[in-house]
Protein backbone atom coordinates (compact mmCIF):
# COMPACT_ATOMS: atom_id res chain seq x y z
CA UNK A 1 0.00 0.00 0.00
CA UNK A 2 3.01 1.99 1.00
CA UNK A 3 4.51 2.14 -2.82
CA UNK A 4 0.78 2.80 -4.26
CA UNK A 5 -0.39 5.81 -2.05
CA UNK A 6 3.48 7.85 -1.89
CA UNK A 7 3.16 8.51 -5.71
CA UNK A 8 -0.37 9.84 -5.23
CA UNK A 9 0.24 12.16 -2.42
CA UNK A 10 3.98 13.20 -4.50
CA UNK A 11 1.96 14.16 -7.10
CA UNK A 12 -1.85 14.34 -6.86
CA UNK A 13 -2.17 15.58 -3.52
CA UNK A 14 0.26 17.68 -4.10
CA UNK A 15 -1.57 19.84 -7.08
CA UNK A 16 -4.22 20.11 -4.76
CA UNK A 17 -2.14 21.56 -2.36
CA UNK A 18 -1.24 23.88 -4.51
CA UNK A 19 -4.37 24.64 -5.54
CA UNK A 20 -5.89 25.47 -1.60
CA UNK A 21 -2.33 27.53 -1.88
CA UNK A 22 -3.52 29.96 -4.16
CA UNK A 23 -6.88 30.01 -3.28
CA UNK A 24 -8.22 28.40 -6.37
CA UNK A 25 -11.69 28.29 -7.53
CA UNK A 26 -13.77 25.81 -5.36
CA UNK A 27 -14.78 23.84 -8.33
CA UNK A 28 -11.39 23.37 -9.28
CA UNK A 29 -10.65 22.15 -6.05
CA UNK A 30 -13.43 19.83 -6.04
CA UNK A 31 -12.92 18.53 -9.42
CA UNK A 32 -9.11 17.70 -8.33
CA UNK A 33 -10.42 15.73 -5.26
CA UNK A 34 -13.01 13.89 -7.17
CA UNK A 35 -10.73 12.77 -10.26
CA UNK A 36 -8.33 11.42 -7.16
CA UNK A 37 -10.93 9.58 -5.71
CA UNK A 38 -12.54 8.18 -9.21
CA UNK A 39 -9.03 7.60 -10.33
CA UNK A 40 -7.72 5.44 -7.10
CA UNK A 41 -9.85 4.93 -4.60
CA UNK A 42 -11.22 1.31 -6.04
CA UNK A 43 -7.78 0.05 -5.66
CA UNK A 44 -7.11 1.56 -2.73
CA UNK A 45 -9.82 0.01 -0.83
CA UNK A 46 -9.21 -3.78 -2.12
CA UNK A 47 -5.85 -3.08 -1.06
CA UNK A 48 -6.93 -2.15 2.31
CA UNK A 49 -9.32 -4.86 2.66
CA UNK A 50 -6.68 -7.71 1.60
CA UNK A 51 -4.36 -6.03 4.22
CA UNK A 52 -6.74 -6.60 6.85
CA UNK A 53 -8.22 -10.06 5.58
CA UNK A 54 -4.42 -10.57 5.62
CA UNK A 55 -4.11 -9.30 9.12
CA UNK A 56 -6.79 -11.19 10.52
CA UNK A 57 -5.99 -14.52 9.41
CA UNK A 58 -2.17 -13.69 10.66
CA UNK A 59 -3.80 -13.01 14.18
CA UNK A 60 -6.16 -15.79 14.17
CA UNK A 61 -3.01 -18.40 13.34
CA UNK A 62 -0.94 -16.72 16.04
CA UNK A 63 -3.77 -16.45 18.63
CA UNK A 64 -3.15 -12.88 18.76
CA UNK A 65 -6.27 -11.02 21.27
CA UNK A 66 -6.77 -8.08 18.11
CA UNK A 67 -9.47 -5.32 18.42
CA UNK A 68 -10.57 -4.77 14.99
CA UNK A 69 -12.87 -2.27 15.74
CA UNK A 70 -15.60 -3.88 15.15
Amino acid sequence: MYEFVIPIYKNEYTNYAKLCDSKADPTKKEEAVKLIKQKYSSTFEKMYIDLMDAGKAFADENKLNVNWGN
